[in-house]
């Protein structure tokens, strides 16, 4: 990345000589700044593809890859992923490093953009106007994209708007999209659901063509018990990645501990019981909003009421 431009900034208005020196000198220092922030997300961006292309390659598991770069790197699996397909996009886009900030890297990085139909063709007319590419831009770019997306006639439309929600969840499929488009518009909203509350792949939803029951006790266990795993996670990762310094000494590491309890206690406030209005039953539900759980702080309100 080169240089942020300078500005064409009026430093008329500051009737100060000396002010105005000081303040150039910190623009200079801050752009410079800018720089080397960027051309380090790049690097690491890339480092973490390679160390990723590396696992693959001598046929160690994925698995295993995410534990690596958490405890080794500190960087959550969800992450190193996104620095995997943001060193991608820079690839398909070789000498435009330049014309990105770190914000749209990794808006247009992520594995749902990637995944995107047109999301390529989008990108190259931004940057064949020359045009820098923002956060904001980022986003309309995304915006241009999912307008080129071409749907069978027979895919409803809020059936399309639930994909392109997170279309990396559905692992767009041309194929799979046409088969969509088979069922009626009511099964077609209710496979896709299916599918971002994690119950099945897209795959398997149009295979079968229906959603696996659970009956919401059993939704509400599975959530509670992701929370508590959570919970749990974060302080044995602390536990284990904890560096031996002099500096650390066992009041600040109990205090961090007491800052890790605390954020468990938060997470826990989460874990839900099934609506007592309906039971977990009813998609229209205003008491838990269609999703047939709530907190317990909510539950005893109305079971109050």
């Amino acid at each position: 990345m080169n240089l942020p431009a300078k500005s064409d900034y009026d430093y008329s208005a500051i009737d100060n000589p000396q002010l105005v020196a000081v303040l150039q000198g910190y623009a200079d220092k801050i752009r410079t700044s800018v720089k080397k922030t960027f051309d380090g997300a790049v690097e690491m961006s890339r480092s973490v593809r390679d160390v990723r292309n590396l696992f693959r390659e001598s046929s160690v598991s994925d698995q295993e890859f995410r534990r690596w770069i958490s405890f080794c790197c500190g960087i959550s699996p969800s992450q190193a992923y996104i620095c995997c397909t943001t060193a991608d996009l820079l690839d398909e886009f070789p000498g435009y490093d330049e014309y990105f900030n770190i914000s749209s890297l990794r808006t247009l990085g992520s594995l749902t953009t990637r995944r995107l139909p047109g999301i390529n063709e989008e990108i190259q007319r931004s940057l064949d106007r020359k045009q820098k590419i923002d956060h904001k831009e980022a986003k309309e770019i995304i915006s241009r994209a999912k307008k080129t997306v071409k749907w069978p006639p027979a895919v409803c439309n809020e059936a399309q708007q639930l994909v392109l929600s997170d279309i990396g969840r559905f692992d767009y499929d041309q194929d799979l999209i046409s088969q969509l488009g088979e069922y009626d518009d009511e099964v077609q909203v209710d496979l896709c659901r299916s599918v971002l509350r994690d119950m099945q792949t897209f795959e398997q939803a149009i295979a079968t063509g229906e959603v696996p029951f659970t009956t919401p006790e059993e939704a509400c266990r599975t959530e509670n018990q992701r929370i508590e795993d959570a919970c749990r996670a974060l302080m044995r990762i602390f536990n284990k990645t904890v560096p031996q310094s002099v500096l650390l000494d066992n009041q600040t590491i109990e205090s961090a501990r007491g800052a890790i309890r605390n954020a468990q206690e938060t997470l826990k406030m989460a874990k839900g019981k099934v609506c007592p209005r309906c039971d977990g039953l009813d998609d229209s539900c205003k008491a838990c909003e269609g999703i047939g759980r709530v907190t317990a702080m909510r539950h005893s309100q109305l079971k109050l009421r």
